[in-house]
């Protein structure tokens, strides 16, 4: 569970390209608090296989942050299948340990079923 670069364990942020402004903000502020975290815009470079590569990162990081909001969870494309990573991460952490974290974009968005039972931000 080691970002390459820092030898730290790392934060992997999930979002819908749409949120990436807002998500750059959290982001800044982890890095401040003395967090790593993944990004796909900061990580990823020409000629990868982009979806092999998000996976693995994906799987490595300590914690997940998933970035809810209306464009997010309802738009198809590459975050639903984060979002299906992020559910078997959780079922798969012994009880109690933090492996997801939601985060609310908008105070309306329907959060998904599995995601209802931990404690959101908002942001």
């Amino acid at each position: 569970m080691r970002n390459e670069n820092s030898q730290k364990p790392y934060i992997f942020l999930s979002y819908a390209s749409e949120d990436r402004a807002r998500v750059n903000i959290v982001k800044q502020k982890l890095q401040k608090a003395g967090f790593a975290s993944w990004i796909d815009k900061e990580r990823l470079i020409g000629g990868q296989v982009f979806g092999t590569i998000i996976e693995k990162a994906f799987q490595q990081a300590a914690v997940i942050i998933v970035f809810l909001s209306h464009r997010s969870v309802n738009k198809a494309g590459f975050f639903q299948k984060e979002l299906g990573w992020a559910e078997q991460k959780l079922f798969t952490m012994p009880e109690g340990r933090i492996a997801v974290i939601p985060v609310l974009l908008d105070k309306t968005v329907k959060i998904p079923a599995f995601l209802e039972k931990l404690q959101y931000i908002e942001r």
